[in-house]
């Protein structure tokens, strides 16, 4: 399945801080920078998102996961 979006936003807090994004590794990219340079936490709901894709993804920061993340990486490697 290949996406197409219209547009590509950074919305933080409600405001735009970023548009016109090519696509989506770069937004992703991009975010994680602004939310790393600008000491943000993570939203609550989406937490475990974001700390799947820091982790399992993009192998940053610790490499010892927390219980949900590690059951979902090892059942995608199934």
């Amino acid at each position: 399945m290949h996406l197409s979006p219209a547009s590509l936003e950074i919305i933080i807090e409600g405001e735009v801080v970023m548009d016109n994004i090519q696509d989506l590794p770069k937004a992703m990219c991009i975010l994680f920078g602004l939310m790393y340079a600008l000491h943000l936490n993570y939203p609550k709901t989406m937490k475990l998102t974001f700390q799947f894709i820091q982790q399992v993804l993009l192998l940053l920061g610790h490499t010892d996961l927390k219980p949900k993340l590690q059951t979902l990486k090892n059942q995608l490697a199934m």
